[in-house]
């Protein structure tokens, strides 16, 4: 008759309660690590979301042309999708003959903190008139 040592039995309950143990730890820290990245991931949506709508302002007031653009009111507002949007034009500003428009997004994000992104472009007046020399 052969005889049989102890790795040929099997694994003893202790060692099977310790990796159980050490299973269930390392669930946990993925459930865990799956949370965060889910906020993360609700944080990136929202930034997106919002950078849209900005950006989608921004490119309608600079596709006017540069004479309505100026001639437009110079403060403007309003609210999509529970984002604010507010655009202001500075006219001739930095320089002569160029319009800045700064969009500026405010929303309140998913743990109630106000945030806010804003855009800067400019535009210039292609048609620049000529002083005539004396």
């Amino acid at each position: 008759m052969k005889k049989t040592t102890r790795t040929e039995l099997g694994a003893s309950l202790i060692e099977v309660l310790v990796a159980m143990v050490l299973l269930a730890l390392g669930l946990l820290g993925a459930v865990a690590f799956s949370s965060v990245g889910r906020r993360a991931l609700s944080y990136g949506d929202q930034i997106g979301r919002v950078s849209a709508l900005a950006q989608a302002t921004m490119e309608n007031e600079l596709g006017r042309s540069y004479a309505d653009l100026i001639s437009e009111d110079l403060d403007n507002h309003v609210v999509r999708d529970g984002i604010q949007l507010a655009w202001k034009i500075l006219r001739d500003h930095p320089f002569t003959d160029v319009a800045t428009v700064e969009v500026i997004a405010h929303w309140t994000d998913s743990k109630g903190k106000e945030r806010r992104i804003s855009f800067i472009g400019m535009k210039s007046n292609p048609v620049i008139p000529i002083e005539e020399s004396r």
